[in-house]
């Protein structure tokens, strides 16, 4: 799922996906050019492998969104409560693996083509005290750090 907000030509976009890791929430730092060899659910894979370039630019082949991610965690980690003992011990980290599915694609492209402000989050399961409640407040909180900070 992806989410546009703060709009005239959505100058924020927050792509989401699910992970199978229980009670951790991951802001994805990095997106990479390469390595998608996983089919979509059309079949789909980038012809080889890798998102298309116009020229070969070793900087364009990992790309960093500009948000202050230590910043970001501890922000969201403070303002939801999240001190290990809340909704089953629900913590946010920061990861360097978006994955090589159609999410990190997606992210990669957002960063590279998109607005200033572009972040991937991966959500864990819902389970027991993990709800999508409580995942749900985190991410209105990540979404109000967005819109208060420039990057």
């Amino acid at each position: 799922m992806t989410i546009f907000f703060n709009s005239n030509f959505f100058q924020d976009v927050i792509h989401l996906a699910s992970h199978n890791i229980k009670n951790t929430i991951y802001f994805q730092q990095k997106a990479y050019f390469d390595g998608y060899c996983t089919q979509d659910m059309n079949g789909y894979v980038p012809e080889g492998n890798r998102i298309e370039f116009l020229e070969e630019d070793e900087d364009l082949k990992k790309l960093k969104p500009f948000v202050d991610f230590d910043y970001l965690v501890d922000e969201v980690t403070e303002k939801c409560g999240l001190d290990g003992k809340r909704f089953g011990g629900l913590k946010v980290e920061k990861s360097n693996d978006p994955g090589r599915f159609v999410g990190g694609y997606l992210y990669y492209l957002s960063i590279r083509e998109g607005p200033v402000n572009t972040l991937f989050i991966h959500v864990p399961p819902f389970e027991g005290e993990c709800t999508k409640e409580a995942v749900a407040d985190v991410i209105r909180e990540v979404i109000r750090f967005l819109t208060r900070n420039d990057f």
